[in-house]
C-alpha cells in the first residue's frame, strides 16, 4: 500500500522532512506531495515531490518556476477564493488516487487557526477511512475511533516518542 506524505507550508525543517520521508520510505512505497509553500522545504531537503498543489499564493515564484519543468512533477493551481485550504485540497487529491494513509509535515505551529483546522481535519477523514497523521518533532496527532465496545488500544510501537 502506498502512504501519501505531504508537506505543507506550516513549521517545518529540511532535516525534520527527510528524517520523516526516509523512515516512510524504509517501510515502503510513497507518494511525496507539496502543499503550496511546503514545496520550498521539499526541495531544500532534496526530495523532488510527485504532486505540487495549491493557489500559490506563499510558495515563492521562482521555486514554483524551476520545479514546473521537472520531469515526474505533476501541478494541480486551484483558484485562491475558495472554501479549502491548500492543505485539504491536497488531502483530497490524494484520496482520489486511492491512498488511504497519508502522513501530514508542517500542518502545526505557526496560526492557531490553522492548527486547530488540521487536528480537526484528522476526524473528518478518518470518517471518511482515511487515516491522516500530523508529524512534528514533538507530536504524532492522528483520530483513533473507538468500535464495537466503544473502547480502542493504541499499541506502544505506534506511540510517538520514547
Amino acid at each position: 500500500m502506498t502512504t501519501g506524505i505531504i508537506l505543507a507550508g506550516g513549521d517545518l525543517t529540511p532535516e525534520f522532512a527527510d528524517y520523516i520521508i526516509k523512515d516512510y520510505i524504509s517501510r515502503g512505497e510513497i507518494f511525496l506531495a507539496a502543499a503550496d509553500a511546503g514545496l520550498e522545504t521539499c526541495l531544500k531537503a532534496g526530495r523532488k515531490p510527485d504532486l505540487v498543489l495549491g493557489d500559490f499564493d506563499t510558495v515563492r515564484q521562482d521555486v514554483l518556476s524551476a520545479c514546473r519543468n521537472t520531469e515526474g512533477v505533476s501541478f494541480e493551481q486551484h483558484n485562491p477564493v475558495k472554501d479549502a485550504s491548500d492543505l485539504e485540497l491536497c488531502i483530497d487529491s490524494l484520496e482520489a488516487r486511492g491512498i488511504r494513509e497519508i502522513a501530514v509535515l508542517g500542518a502545526l505551529g505557526g496560526r492557531a487557526d490553522h492548527t486547530l483546522a488540521n487536528i480537526r481535519m484528522t476526524y473528518w477523514y478518518a470518517c471518511r477511512d482515511v487515516r491522516l497523521v500530523l508529524l512534528d518533532p514533538q507530536n504524532r496527532i492522528r483520530c483513533v475511533m473507538a468500535e464495537g465496545s466503544g473502547t480502542f488500544r493504541i499499541p506502544r510501537d505506534e506511540q510517538w516518542g520514547k
